[in-house]
C-alpha cells in the first residue's frame, strides 16, 4: 500500500467526499486508484478538469477477495476503537 501522506482525518470519509485539493496536489502523471464502494471517493468531474487520471475500480477488494477485505476492514475498525478508547 502507498500512503499518500494524507493527515489521518482526512483519509476517512465517506464516498463523494475526495478533495479537489488533494488531487490539483498530485505530481504529474500521477494515477488514481479510486477502490472505494459506490458513489466512489473521487471527484470525478474535478479530476477530468485537472488531468488526473483515475482507474474507477470501485469495491474491488471485494469483489476479488470478500474474506480477506473483510478481515482487513474488521482488523481497522478494532484498531480504530483501540486507538479510540471505545
Amino acid at each position: 500500500m502507498v500512503y499518500s501522506g494524507l493527515q489521518p482525518e482526512s483519509d476517512f470519509r465517506t464516498p463523494g467526499q475526495g478533495r479537489v485539493e488533494e488531487l490539483a496536489a498530485l505530481k504529474e502523471r500521477a494515477l488514481v486508484i479510486d477502490l472505494a464502494s459506490r458513489p466512489g471517493g473521487v471527484d470525478m468531474t474535478a479530476a477530468a478538469a485537472l488531468g488526473v487520471r483515475v482507474i474507477w475500480a470501485l469495491s474491488l477488494p471485494g469483489k476479488v477477495a470478500p474474506v480477506t477485505s473483510g478481515r482487513y476492514i474488521k482488523d481497522t475498525v478494532y484498531h480504530i476503537m483501540e486507538e479510540s478508547d471505545l
